[in-house]
């Protein structure tokens, strides 16, 4: 049973192909968009998976050849599957050390180029995969020998590689994550070393900075931005924020059981307050 996530995915979808074909295609109804019509479901959101950087490391170690080298593109470019998929080797600058994703993941649909570094061991392995590719074309990653796939054409640009992270992390005996899991690990470490959030928004190629910080609060960053307020504000000013209540004084404590006739005792302020007891608000 689709989960209501998945089904408001699936809105999104239909109405936007139905804005492409009223756009596209001659002849296609006019009458308004009656995906959008359709109120999206209710749904709670739970903090993507981000893998740990030893379980990706794992992968790459037991990957060989052409996944590999795509193993070290999606990590160290941050980059999303199909930016990777249409890479061609003139979006490779190895004198300048950069490479240059597109995505069309824009408000018109068409597509927008930026540059990202290229990191020291991605550039040997790109270098290395260059030499040793048995399909001298365009594209950086090919198809290979090795699916009997009908989309599958050995020469040419990947359009989708429906099994491999899931087989990958059998074979690493890893908890199974995606492509696009790894461009969460990639925000994510960027995060946790200090990186102001123009950094992260500029590698994750967001237009929006919030776009970058909802993007992180689906990580589960809020419990992390918690923590490290928590981290500096905690036991501030301690030995000196002690609070007293002096409209306490003189009034009887709460009782939860009847009482016997005996004289009820009065709380005293020592007793309300005992020593270390602090009030935070």
């Amino acid at each position: 049973m689709p989960t209501r996530y998945a089904a408001n995915k699936d809105r999104k979808n239909l109405a936007a192909a139905w804005e492409w074909g009223r756009k596209y295609l001659d002849g296609f109804p006019t009458v308004s968009n009656p995906f959008l019509g359709i109120p999206k479901f209710r749904e709670v959101r739970k903090p993507r998976y981000v893998p740990k950087e030893e379980d990706f490391w794992k992968v790459v170690k037991a990957a060989q050849g052409q996944n590999k080298v795509m193993l070290l593109a999606f990590f160290y470019l941050g980059a999303r599957r199909g930016e990777i998929f249409r890479l061609k080797w003139e979006d490779v600058d190895f004198a300048r050390n950069r490479v240059r994703l597109g995505t069309c993941k824009t408000s018109d649909g068409s597509m927008r180029y930026d540059w990202i570094p290229l990191a020291a061991d991605l550039r040997t392995a790109l270098l290395e995969w260059q030499e040793a590719r048995p399909y001298k074309t365009e594209w950086v990653f090919t198809c290979l020998d090795d699916s009997p796939s009908p989309w599958h054409n050995p020469g040419e640009a990947y359009r989708s590689r429906g099994h491999f992270m899931d087989n990958a992390c059998k074979l690493a005996e890893v908890k199974p994550f995606g492509f696009h899991a790894i461009r969460h690990l990639h925000a994510s470490i960027l995060f946790n070393e200090g990186s102001e959030l123009s950094v992260v928004q500029r590698q994750l190629r967001h237009t929006n900075p919030n776009t970058t910080a909802r993007y992180l609060r689906s990580l589960g960053y809020e419990e992390e931005h918690g923590q490290k307020v928590l981290s500096v504000m905690e036991g501030r000013g301690r030995g000196g924020n002690e609070v007293a209540f002096p409209e306490l004084r003189g009034q009887s404590a709460p009782q939860s059981a009847p009482q016997s006739k005996q004289p009820q005792k009065r709380h005293s302020e020592a007793a309300v307050h005992s020593p270390g007891t602090q009030c935070r608000g």
